[in-house]
Formats: C-alpha cells, sequence, structure tokens
C-alpha cells in the first residue's frame, strides 16, 4: 500500500467515524425531547416568571423541573 492509499484509508475511516457519531447525537436528541415530554407530562407545574430570557418563546418555566411552558417536546 503507497502512501496516498494510507491516506484514503484513514480519511475514509475518519468519515465513517464522523457519519457514525452524528447518528448517535441524533439518536440522543431524540431520547433527550422523550424523556422531557415524559417529565413535563409527570410534574405537577408550579409555573413561576422568568424575567431573564426575554428571547425564549415562553417566559414561563417551572420550578419544579425546570421546563418551560411551551410544550413542543
Amino acid at each position: 500500500m503507497n502512501r496516498v492509499e494510507e491516506f484514503l484509508t484513514k480519511i475514509r475511516d475518519a468519515e465513517r467515524k464522523i457519519s457514525s457519531l452524528e447518528s448517535e447525537k441524533r439518536n440522543l436528541e431524540n431520547l433527550v425531547k422523550v424523556y422531557k415530554k415524559d417529565l413535563y407530562n409527570f410534574c405537577e407545574h408550579d409555573w413561576i416568571r422568568d424575567w431573564g430570557d426575554r428571547d425564549s418563546r415562553s417566559r414561563w418555566e417551572c420550578k419544579n423541573c425546570g421546563l418551560s411552558r411551551h410544550v413542543n417536546y
């Protein structure tokens, strides 16, 4: 195997690893959404005004679980 083939092999291996990690990241992000939705449905919310975050969709957050009142979980 010459040096060019070695580099090409290293590049392909790295690209496969990147693809695998991106897939794992997407799966974990989806899992977090499921957990947040379950928590949102489980928690007995006590909504308080979030005066610091003016850019978010909801300015209300639960003082028990920390989730916002925006229900797209």
